[in-house]
């Protein structure tokens, strides 16, 4: 009997997601950004992991690159 109690609250979320078509960034962000920006855009200011930037190093365990100077 356990194992139904633990099968109900585990099909709300998987209605969650398609029940928001108006809110496609929340997928992608766990954090719950009310931001329509977007994962992986400039416009966040919050993402230190940018992959629009192909020519900076976005790792802080790398230095910065010596042609940059």
């Amino acid at each position: 009997m356990e194992i139904r109690q633990h099968r109900e609250p585990l099909q709300q979320p998987s209605i969650a997601p398609p029940a928001l078509p108006n809110r496609p960034w929340l997928a992608g962000n766990p954090s719950g950004d009310p931001e329509p920006g977007g994962p992986g855009q400039p416009s966040e200011p919050g993402v230190p992991t940018q992959p629009t930037e192909p020519g900076e190093p976005t790792r802080p365990d790398q230095p910065p690159p010596a042609p940059v100077v």
